[in-house]
């Protein structure tokens, strides 16, 4: 079996090559975004199950330790959600960057300027086999969204803010509740 050389790209790669490491950053950051969302499924679950004893609990001390304890580890959830992120659009985006390649697209028209993520996400073959950019695919085909797309990132941003929230409102209402 022969490999295809593609243009402009290093000759020890070939397009097999490329194909086994744009299926790699794919499962990869699919497994980045499932780890993001268990991890998100059980710190809901430990703060609904907190809240849920701090509602039964008489000692308005241990509820505002708990609610600090909780706040603190809603923070570490925002970074490691943050984290998460990062590393998604990473994958993402050296895989989008094996996708262009492995259509031929040279290397050197993607690498101009240092605008590789604006070259890629905008580039007009990057929904020719894998939808990467769902906005430029709907507008390709003339669909009409009836809500505007919101990214994943963004739900997962306004959940740890919410959440941050809250429990900073139960704090200082417990707070004021132990001064009182």
């Amino acid at each position: 079996m022969t490999a295809k050389k593609i243009e402009g790209l290093n000759p020890v790669f070939n397009q097999e090559m490329l194909l086994e490491y744009f299926h790699e950053n794919l499962n990869h950051a699919r497994h980045v975004e499932n780890e993001r969302m268990m991890f998100i499924t059980l710190f809901t679950a430990l703060v609904g199950g907190a809240l849920g004893m701090v509602a039964e609990i008489d000692s308005i001390l241990t509820s505002l330790v708990i609610l600090c304890i909780l706040f603190m580890l809603s923070i570490v959830c925002t970074v490691m959600t943050e984290r998460w992120g990062n590393v998604f659009d990473a994958h993402m985006l050296m895989a989008q960057h094996l996708y262009l390649l492995l259509c031929g697209v040279p290397e050197s028209s993607l690498m101009q300027d240092g605008m590789l993520r604006d070259r890629i996400s905008n580039h007009p073959f990057i929904n020719r086999f894998y939808i990467f950019n769902q906005s430029l695919y709907e507008e390709k085909n003339g669909i009409k969204r009836r809500f505007p797309y919101i990214h994943t990132c963004i739900w997962f941003r306004l959940f740890n803010v919410t959440i941050l929230s809250l429990l900073f409102l139960s704090i200082i209402y417990h707070a004021l509740q132990f001064l009182i």
